[in-house]
Formats: structure tokens, C-alpha cells, sequence
């Protein structure tokens, strides 16, 4: 077989074994061709993570590549690779539950830089985490040796983050002198406020909780020593 027909012969025997049951079985390992790190170990409803692929030795030429994950979970995959690797044979594909890679490279080169796959979530997904298999297999030298004689399989898991919640509710109202009447209570708005002296005093509420614009109390004193309070409050 001439070189330059190799690539094209491996890029088909690699679809050939695309989506085949069983691929991606664990068996005995070998040295890793590859090092999976995660980018970020927490994954929210909606969103995306991705899993970094480096090649742990410089001699790869051809591999196929599985992901294989929960389908109601994770919506899309894809991969994001660079210029070096765009330029060899590369074919993806995604079914319900599994992301496949197939490469080759073109006149005897090699892999030599990492590339990315990015996985998306079902916005309306329910899950305490999830979890990717990542299987190798069918990996050749530039000149069609064989690197490994079974599949390499690699488990990245990843947790759910719940969106936080936001509340405009105050959480305390502490006028800097004086009595409040009745007792503070989040649930009321309306308070009366007795002061000891007549005298003209103005203070400002700025506790709450995270998504509250602020709150801002006015009180006016008058010659008999109390106050009427106003409560202007401002949410969002």
C-alpha cells in the first residue's frame, strides 16, 4: 500500500467501527496515549464543560476516540481543535449518548498538541452529577504500527451546582437611636419610631440579602420627642 493511501485506508476502517456496541468495554490497560484533564469539576443546568486531550507520547498517527455519556443530561458535543490537527484527516460524529473521533495524519506526521472536547447540558436536566467515558482505541504509528491492543478507557465525572437563589427580603433594621415599634419583622414594612429627644434625626437601613437594591429609612422627630417613620423601600 502506498503511504500517502494510508490515511484514507485508516480514517475507513475507523467508521466502520464508529457507534459498534461493545467498543468501548473496559480491558486490560496499557500505557495511556492520552492524559484527560477537566477544566472545571462543577457543571450547572444549562451550561458547559470541557475536557482537555494531550497526547502522552509523540509518536500517535492514527486513533478513534469515543465519549460516551447520559444523552438526557448532556445535549451536544463537539471538539474544538487547533489549527494543526484541523489540517490532518479528522471525522466527528455524535448519536444519542456518544461523541466520536477518528484521526489520522497526513505523510508520516504526528500528534503533537492537545485539543478540547466541550460537552452542553439540557438546560431542564436534573442530575447530581454526570459522568463521561473516554475510550482509545485503533491507534497507529505514522507508519501503521499498532500502539495499543485494547481500549483505553478514562472516567471524568462531574457535579452539579445549583443557580443561586436571590432574595430582595431585609434580613435587620437598626435605626441608630430610638425604639421601633413593632419589632422588626421581614415579612412587615410599616414601623413607628419613638426617639428620647426632640431633635431631627435621619438614618438608613443598608442590611439585606444578596439582590436587594437597599433599603432607605426616614424618620422626622417631632417637638414631643416622637417619630413617624416612613419606609421607602426599593427592590428590584
Amino acid at each position: 500500500m502506498k503511504k500517502h493511501d494510508f490515511g484514507a485506508w485508516f480514517l475507513l476502517c475507523g467508521l466502520l467501527f464508529l457507534f459498534t456496541p461493545g467498543v468501548s468495554a473496559m480491558a486490560e490497560e496499557t500505557e495511556p496515549l492520552f492524559a484527560f484533564a477537566a477544566q472545571a469539576e462543577e457543571v450547572r443546568p444549562g451550561g458547559s464543560f470541557a475536557v482537555t486531550c494531550t497526547p502522552a507520547r509523540g509518536d500517535i498517527g492514527a486513533f478513534v476516540l469515543f465519549a460516551d455519556f447520559d444523552a438526557e443530561v448532556i445535549a451536544n458535543a463537539k471538539a474544538e481543535l487547533p489549527e494543526s490537527v484541523k489540517s490532518r484527516h479528522v471525522y466527528t460524529a455524535q448519536q444519542d449518548g456518544r461523541f466520536a473521533l477518528v484521526y489520522t495524519a497526513k505523510d508520516g506526521g504526528v500528534l503533537t498538541e492537545p485539543f478540547t472536547l466541550v460537552f452542553r447540558t439540557e438546560r431542564g436536566a436534573e442530575f447530581d452529577a454526570v459522568t463521561v467515558s473516554f475510550s482509545v482505541t485503533d491507534a497507529a504509528n505514522a507508519v501503521g504500527q499498532e500502539l495499543i491492543d485494547t481500549v483505553q478507557t478514562t472516567e471524568k465525572t462531574f457535579t452539579y451546582v445549583k443557580e443561586p437563589e436571590s432574595s430582595a427580603a431585609l434580613l435587620s433594621l437598626i435605626p441608630p437611636t430610638g425604639t421601633l415599634s413593632p419589632s422588626f419583622d421581614p415579612e412587615m414594612f410599616q414601623y413607628s419610631l419613638s426617639a428620647p429627644a426632640p431633635s431631627r434625626h435621619s438614618f438608613s437601613t443598608p442590611s439585606r440579602q444578596r439582590g436587594c437594591r437597599g433599603a432607605r429609612e426616614t424618620a422626622k422627630i417631632s417637638r414631643r420627642g416622637r417619630a413617624e417613620r416612613r419606609s421607602i423601600l426599593n427592590s428590584p
